[in-house]
């Protein structure tokens, strides 16, 4: 499809007749990609931006996964260390109460 606009530009030194494409084409073929002899500058600078902003995007998508990776190490260190207080603390606490009630059992025995 191709438009044609008729303007009076005798001043600015710009053609009278400016052709237009405005045909797209969409392909993952890089040799068809690198080929931009039909394109225009500003089709050009888009498909350098997109390309920039999809490299920005993998970019920080990576970033966000590492960022939930280092979230969940955190958490399961957390959960891991407080589990292993709770352990030791309720478990010295528990031989401690033990051995206490044992000895008083053993000495009614013994009778000291």
């Amino acid at each position: 499809m191709t438009i044609e606009a008729t303007t009076i530009t005798d001043d600015v030194g710009i053609p009278d007749s400016v052709s237009v494409s405005t045909e797209s084409q969409v392909t993952d073929d890089p040799a068809l990609k690198e080929s931009n002899s039909g394109k225009s500058m500003t089709e050009t600078s888009s498909t350098s931006s997109s390309d920039e902003s999809s490299k920005f995007v993998k970019k920080e998508t990576r970033h966000v996964f590492f960022l939930r990776m280092i979230v969940l190490l955190i958490l399961f260190s957390a959960s891991a260390a407080i589990s292993l207080v709770v352990f030791f603390v309720t478990s010295n606490g528990e031989t401690e109460t033990f051995e206490s009630l044992y000895y008083a059992a053993a000495d009614k025995v013994t009778g000291k």
